[in-house]
């Protein structure tokens, strides 16, 4: 089994190791990798979960895969940028459209606005406005309106969504 020199390098300094490089078999993903660091940072038993870059770019295969993508041998001493991977979103909320949405607007900390292929904007309330597909949503915080454009021509989408009176 071949082994490669590797580095590795962190911009949390809290999550730094040793400079030196070392030497690992090639066939390493990014698990190995992270149990390697976890066991130079001394979290075995409390492991952080970690991404490794190498020149920018997440490694997504083995060291070995890598060197051969790359056109490197296993001489080559590599170094591996580490940080914390972050956890896949969760979702909080969804809702159903009936056509492809074509554009999305943040109209306020809790509005979110979208046209739709099937030409209804999507708010608090569905407003219909018109039958060509929409590929644009546009919202004018100070008229509190939204506005929407059609494919051929600008649909007079910009009616009132909420009135004052359901903004409070």
């Amino acid at each position: 089994m071949a082994h490669v020199s590797v580095k590795f390098t962190t911009a949390q300094r809290d999550l730094a190791v040793p400079p030196a490089a070392i030497r690992i078999p090639a066939n390493f993903k990014r698990a190995a990798l992270a149990e390697v660091v976890n066991h130079l940072l001394g979290r075995s038993e409390n492991p952080l979960p970690l991404d490794f870059l190498i020149d920018g770019t997440l490694l997504r295969s083995s060291l070995a895969s890598y060197l051969d993508s790359h056109g490197l041998s296993a001489e080559n001493e590599l170094v591996l940028e580490y940080l914390v991977a972050l956890p896949p979103p969760t979702p909080v909320a969804a809702f159903h459209a009936d056509d492809w949405i074509s554009a999305v607007a943040i109209a306020s900390k809790n509005r979110v606005v979208s046209a739709g292929y099937d030409g209804v904007t999507v708010s608090k309330h569905q407003v219909a406005a018109g039958v060509v597909p929409l590929k644009a949503a546009l919202v004018l915080p100070s008229e509190e309106q939204d506005a929407a454009r059609g494919a051929q021509q600008q649909i007079p989408a910009a009616e009132r969504v909420l009135s004052k009176s359901q903004q409070r």
